[in-house]
């Protein structure tokens, strides 16, 4: 398997290069036909012929195959050599997706964790997003991972941790610094959430806070901590609470909306 992926591999590159890398392939098929043929013959005493193998055997190579290699080419040359290399990462999955669908095979927590770990990977690498998004990413797979089996939660608290010592170093060791204090805070309650009794709740709570803050840049906990005196520049009130937590998300910061003028 790893000597057909690396083939694979290979052969995807070289037929971007190519003038109509389809052309190519369906000539590469035939050429493949003597040596199917020869190998056959070495192992005739093994044959065993039926229709429905014949039948898939013709899907696979004549179907699925000739119309796999059309859609991957179609879309091969806007992909990056990564991209195109980390994609591939991903046919695992959808096989195992579809034989839960049309083979009714069982939907495991194994196969659970394994597919956010394959499709996270191949997300972080094809991401143009910046560092924090990318930690915050990380640390929102390890919270999914947690929903199949809850010692992953033990990995969110150290990689929580890890994200404090990489923003107290950036902030040249600021306790005060807002990126800090969301780090530290998240610290805490991810550690409440894995090792207090009956406090499990804060990890789905984080669980679908996180997720706010990945994909549409809303971040609860930061906005929640905005409101302690050292952060704000203006008294507390019910307009301010209103403010903070109506502004609509703004890449990469968080801006507050101005007061309201009567």
């Amino acid at each position: 398997m790893l000597g057909a992926g690396l083939a694979w591999g290979i052969y995807s590159l070289c037929g971007k290069g190519v003038g109509n890398p389809i052309l190519m392939t369906g000539g590469n098929f035939l050429r493949t036909i003597p040596f199917a043929i020869a190998l056959s013959l070495v192992t005739r005493s093994h044959i065993s012929l039926d229709s429905a193998g014949i039948g898939y055997a013709v899907c696979s190579g004549a179907l699925t195959s000739a119309v796999g290699y059309t859609l991957w080419y179609a879309a091969l040359p806007g992909l990056k050599a990564i991209q195109a290399a980390t994609a591939q990462l991903s046919v695992p999955i959808l096989t195992a997706v579809g034989a839960i669908i049309f083979l009714n095979e069982p939907m495991t927590s194994r196969l659970g964790l394994s597919s956010v770990a394959v499709l996270g990977g191949i997300a972080l690498v094809n991401t143009q997003r910046n560092l924090t998004w990318n930690l915050w990413f990380i640390t929102w797979l390890g919270l999914i991972a947690g929903l199949f089996a809850q010692p992953f939660y033990e990995y969110v608290v150290y990689f929580s941790a890890i994200q404090v010592v990489i923003f107290l170093s950036i902030e040249q060791f600021k306790l005060t610094a807002f990126p800090v204090q969301v780090r530290i805070a998240y610290l805490a309650w991810v550690a409440l959430g894995t090792y207090v009794p009956y406090l499990s709740i804060l990890m789905l709570i984080t669980t679908i806070g996180l997720t706010a803050n990945v994909f549409f840049g809303y971040c609860p906990l930061a906005r929640t901590l905005y409101l302690l005196p050292i952060n704000r520049n203006e008294p507390l009130s019910i307009d301010l609470v209103k403010r903070v937590f109506q502004s609509p998300p703004v890449k990469g910061r968080f801006e507050l909306l101005p007061p309201v003028v009567n």
